[in-house]
């Protein structure tokens, strides 16, 4: 889990007075001075702006520029004010980073401690809680910050993936459309819906994908989890367009021409165009001991059994065990 990834940096806005609360933390907007040194000059002129402090301690942190004076800068907001929780939110955030979840949630435990209605801790506790497999605790976290904000839809999904990980699948379908239902771009909540339903090959699991792909449509996880369900019940055509959209999207993911190479060999027995995808998954992934594999038995359902032969100890050379290749040459050469 990486702090990085969930937070953008902040920059104070420029307001009339520098003691505000969280909502006075802004984005940073590009200018031709750096940040940092637009802070540093603003609080040349304002000593005790604790939310300069915390400004520059978020670009210094999530900027990469200096870590350490990043914490310093979270000290300083402290002596500022003891009773500002925001600190003890961001050291957790930044423990995170260096995989040090008890110092995180002591951490979380201070901030909500100074501030009982700060939500954002309350999401924060509720991921750690998730990571160390503690599910229970996780879905009480998240009900803590649903009942200071009963619309918030990241507390429905957090509680989905724990109710998930559980084993309670019906609780977990319930979160993730609420938590759709309170933002309908929630790319992750969709692609879980989908997901999940795709395990029993529902046919919402394609309204799930594509709500995905209206949000990301060049999201290959998207895209291929949908192929896979569209092969699954049947859907041939579309699948091979998930596929071929998948090639054009990334001419490396072996996914896409292995299974349109699946495709083409079981479902329409179309051996030539099977044998050229399995060798453009094998250019990819020389190592793949199935792509060998297939496309020996390409060659041989097409009378090609010189060829056959060539591929099927390609993938015993790869996995010496592969029992179905060890089988096939048996048949061909007795």
């Amino acid at each position: 889990m990486n702090a990085k990834l969930f937070y953008a940096v902040f920059v104070v806005a420029i307001m009339s007075s520098c003691q505000g609360s969280k909502s006075d933390i802004g984005p940073v907007h590009s200018n031709d001075m750096s940040a940092i040194d637009s802070l540093n000059r603003l609080i040349i002129d304002n000593p005790n702006g604790k939310d300069l402090y915390l400004s520059r301690a978020l670009v210094n942190y999530q900027e990469e520029l200096d870590e350490e004076s990043a914490f310093k800068d979270l000290d300083l907001v402290q002596k500022l004010d003891s009773s500002d929780a925001r600190p003890h939110y961001y050291r957790a955030l930044w423990n995170l980073d260096d995989r040090k979840i008890e110092k995180a949630n002591s951490e979380l435990e201070i901030a909500i401690g100074k501030d009982p209605d700060y939500i954002d801790a309350y999401l924060l506790q509720s991921r750690i809680y998730f990571f160390v497999q503690n599910y229970e605790q996780s879905i009480l976290s998240a009900d803590q910050a649903l009942k200071r904000d009963l619309y918030n839809a990241e507390a429905y999904f957090l509680k989905g993936l724990s109710f998930k990980e559980a084993g309670d699948t019906t609780k977990a379908v319930s979160s993730f459309l609420t938590a759709t239902e309170q933002d309908q771009n929630f790319y992750d909540a969709w692609m879980e819906l989908g997901l999940l339903y795709g395990l029993v090959n529902h046919e919402n699991t394609e309204f799930y994908y594509d709500n995905a792909l209206r949000i990301n449509p060049e999201s290959t996880e998207a895209l291929y989890n949908q192929a896979l369900f569209y092969q699954n019940v049947n859907r041939i055509g579309d699948a091979k367009s998930n596929y071929q959209r998948l090639m054009e999207l990334d001419s490396t993911d072996v996914r896409a021409y292995y299974n349109m190479g699946y495709v083409h060999l079981v479902k329409e027995e179309n051996y030539d165009s099977a044998a050229y995808f399995f060798r453009q998954s094998l250019a990819i992934m020389p190592k793949n001991a199935d792509a060998a594999y297939n496309l020996g038995l390409s060659y041989e359902l097409n009378d090609k059994t010189d060829s056959a032969v060539v591929y099927y100890k390609q993938a015993l050379s790869i996995i010496p065990n592969h029992d179905l290749a060890a089988r096939a040459l048996q048949r061909i050469l007795g």
